[in-house]
């Protein structure tokens, strides 16, 4: 199967996902965060409270990625741990009063670049959204599914 500039299924996809991270990166420049550093703080926004393996899971990272993520976040006066009271070894996570202000502009970023890439796939957005979130459940059909993805079966 090969797309119209004579490209495969795998490569066309790994191309299309470049440029959509890309388009977020620019897009996230100005608050000088990574991709994986604003999906940590979003998930901190929705979740606070959770420890790191809770958070490494819902960026899709290791838990030494996620740790290091913590760290700098930490440093930049973002995130605070708290240490759990039912299991001191463990830590709690929450955005700082900075971060909570930050996430309304992670979220107009995130809302921008996806604007960006539904009017670069036009008319076929829809389709195509369809048709990624069909391919998701069938390459791992254990997997819990965005509802996004689920609405689109």
């Amino acid at each position: 199967m090969n797309a119209a500039d004579g490209d495969s299924l795998f490569a066309t996809l790994q191309r299309a996902y470049r440029l959509g991270r890309r388009e977020y990166r620019e897009r996230l420049a100005h608050l000088d965060l990574t991709a994986k550093q604003a999906k940590l703080l979003l998930t901190l926004n929705t979740s606070p409270g959770r420890g790191v393996r809770f958070a490494a899971e819902a960026i899709g990272a290791d838990i030494p990625t996620c740790s290091a993520l913590v760290a700098r976040l930490e440093e930049d006066g973002l995130v605070r741990r708290t240490a759990d009271p039912d299991d001191r070894r463990r830590t709690r996570l929450y955005l700082t009063t900075e971060a909570e202000a930050i996430v309304e502009a992670v979220k107009a970023a995130e809302g921008a670049a996806e604007e960006r890439l539904a009017a670069a796939a036009g008319a076929d957005a829809g389709q195509l959204l369809l048709l990624l979130a069909r391919l998701c459940q069938r390459l791992a059909p254990g997997e819990e599914q965005p509802a996004s993805e689920a609405a689109a079966r």
